[in-house]
């Protein structure tokens, strides 16, 4: 039995040492080694406290990211493709004190033993250590997109104002401008919109933020957004304390004769027109056809804006004739104080006033002196005093009113 054992053991070694070999061949064929690149892979920094924790800081000279090649068994390979987060590629900055470069390698996660190589591309990264600065910024506040319709967008304020950004010397002084911009796509109440940080050089191109740290938190930043609504209003020129003596309006044309105007409700509420003083006109005495432009916005009511730019500039045409006058007496009984503060009084200086009428032959006849309103805005005259007004009139037709100031007393009612 001892002696069939032994029998041909040396051909028995050899069967087994080609059983080996063949199953290493098949196992090859079926899943062989192969290699294979990829793309894109973040570059880790591993021991920057070394730097920083002697108040410096670093900056990666060009891009942070590699390509890394791994030969390694076809499985592998594929395992890979479809986790390429299994790939870790690190740079080590021990003993790292002026611009250098550091050596990248590279770990695959789970496969630690069993590939072939890995190896990256560049194989180094650059780093460039400089002394670190922290500077505060002013936010300015920016939007995009456009609001529902019927609204216009009024002051943007950011939240915070102000922030504190640190970073390389050199990083830091590339910042000119801090914005945060919010998107205010269809929005139609006043809110805080949650906005994006962004910083621009000098040339107006974004820096990359990856190399700053800031003060801003979790809460980030935002934007307080306050919407106005709208209004048309229709102009008004005092053309008529422009006009020369001995002439008449035959025609006055304001275009366009309305402007569509943006404030707060309740200020707008209060607006019903746009007043525009002949000192506007540049020409205290026109005789003869003017025509005028006129750039409006000076004469917007407080906490107003246009809501379309291009409508600042209007055009008065003024078309004038030689004509008559004419004087009119309205008892003082008949002139309604309007606005006028309760607990006082108006007196006036005689029991009658006169108003003066300019205008053509024929339209000065059809003046009716019981068609004429006569009141006086007191919303400026509301303490005890004497005041000297212009009374306001209506009801005179074609003709036009000289606007002549009377003389009055405000009393308290006893």
């Amino acid at each position: 039995m001892k002696e069939r054992l032994t029998n041909n053991l040396g051909l028995k070694f050899i069967a087994v040492f080609f059983t080996i070999v063949l199953w290493l061949v098949v196992m090859n064929v079926e899943d062989p080694i192969d290699t294979r690149t990829f793309k894109g892979i973040s570059v880790g920094i591993r021991n920057d406290d070394i730097i920083t924790s002697k108040g410096k800081t670093y900056s990666v000279v060009g891009e942070q990211s590699v390509e890394v090649t791994v030969k390694a068994k076809k499985s592998i390979l594929s395992d890979l493709k479809e986790h390429p987060e299994k790939i870790t590629a690190y740079a080590d900055m021990q003993n790292l004190e002026s611009r250098a470069l550091i050596p990248v390698e590279v770990s695959i996660s789970g496969y630690e033993d069993e590939y072939e190589e890995a190896y990256t591309n560049p194989r180094n990264l650059e780093v460039e250590i400089e002394n670190y600065l922290s500077k505060r910024f002013p936010i300015v506040a920016e939007t995009r997109g456009t609001v529902r319709d019927g609204y216009v967008l009024g002051p943007v304020t950011p939240n915070p104002a102000y922030i504190t950004i640190q970073g390389g010397v050199s990083a830091i002084n590339q910042i000119n401008k801090v914005v945060a911009k919010a998107d205010v796509s269809g929005m139609s109440n006043d809110g805080e919109v949650p906005a994006e940080l962004i910083l621009y050089d000098a040339g107006g191109g974004v820096i990359d933020q990856f190399q700053f740290e800031t003060n801003l938190g979790e809460k980030g930043v935002s934007v307080d957004v306050e919407l106005l609504d709208t209004k048309n209003v229709k102009l008004d020129v005092l053309y008529n304390d422009a006009i020369a003596e001995g002439y008449v309006v035959e025609e006055a044309l304001i275009e366009p004769a309305e402007v569509q105007i943006a404030g707060r409700p309740d200020v707008l509420k209060e607006i019903d027109k746009i007043t525009i003083p002949a000192e506007a006109l540049e020409n205290t005495e026109i005789s003869s056809r003017t025509e005028v432009g006129i750039d409006v916005t000076p004469y917007l009511p407080e906490n107003t804006k246009l809501v379309d730019e291009s409508q600042k500039n209007i055009a008065v045409t003024i078309s004038v004739s030689e004509g008559g006058s004419r004087r009119i007496h309205i008892s003082v009984s008949s002139i309604i104080p309007r606005e006028l503060e309760e607990g006082l009084k108006v007196s006036f200086d005689s029991e009658q006033i006169e108003l003066a009428f300019t205008g053509s032959e024929e339209n000065l006849k059809k003046l009716d002196a019981s068609k004429i309103n006569v009141y006086i805005d007191m919303k400026d005259y509301n303490t005890p005093g004497k005041y000297q007004v212009v009374p306001v009139v209506e009801g005179y037709g074609d003709c036009q009113y000289k606007g002549e100031k009377i003389n009055i007393t405000v009393e308290k009612k006893k």
